[in-house]
């Protein structure tokens, strides 16, 4: 990953949506604001992508990531991010066209259950890029993970809830700790 985007993703760690960027826009640009709504499945005890985002120039080449911050958060998990190669699904703001497709440094929103949660979740973040903000619903159905835990049973699903996440930017996913 180039220095400029550890740097950016260090300083503005603040998670989702499906794989999006944003070129930036002149000064006079209005302000665009996109709604997505998403919904997935996972299994407990399992991290959930959620989605992808980058910021580019006009050649299509990642100059960091957007803030993104939580405005809602999830119930019964957390969420956060993780730098990756993002695929870019959808544009926003004056982005070229032909970057549809290709990939870009960018970040990664993760959703991560409680242990043993199972149900329904649901979680709302915002993408802010210079011109232009993508709103992210999200709606989050954890099923039972069947798969033996350490001790050769399922993990159970009546574990107390834990914290609830703050509002704000969303933090860079905790490496797993066995």
């Amino acid at each position: 990953m180039p220095r400029s985007v550890r740097r950016q993703l260090a300083v503005s760690i603040g998670a989702v949506c499906l794989a999006c960027c944003c070129v930036a826009a002149p000064a006079s640009a209005q302000n665009e604001v996109l709604q997505r709504k998403t919904s997935k499945t996972g299994k407990a005890g399992h991290e959930i992508a959620l989605g992808g985002h980058v910021r580019l120039d006009r050649h299509c080449l990642s100059i960091g990531v957007p803030k993104i911050n939580l405005e809602q958060p999830p119930a019964h998990g957390i969420m956060c991010l993780r730098p990756a190669d993002v695929p870019l699904q959808y544009l926003v703001g004056n982005a070229p066209s032909s970057c549809l497709g290709r990939k870009a440094a960018g970040v990664r929103v993760f959703y991560r259950p409680h242990d043993g949660y199972t149900g329904k979740d649901g979680a709302r973040y915002i993408v802010r890029f210079p011109h232009s903000q993508v709103n992210v619903d999200v709606d989050l159905t954890i099923v039972p993970n069947d798969e033996p835990g350490p001790n050769g049973i399922p993990p159970a699903a009546d574990t107390p809830p834990a914290e609830t996440q703050v509002l704000g930017p969303v933090p860079v996913c905790a490496a797993l700790v066995s």
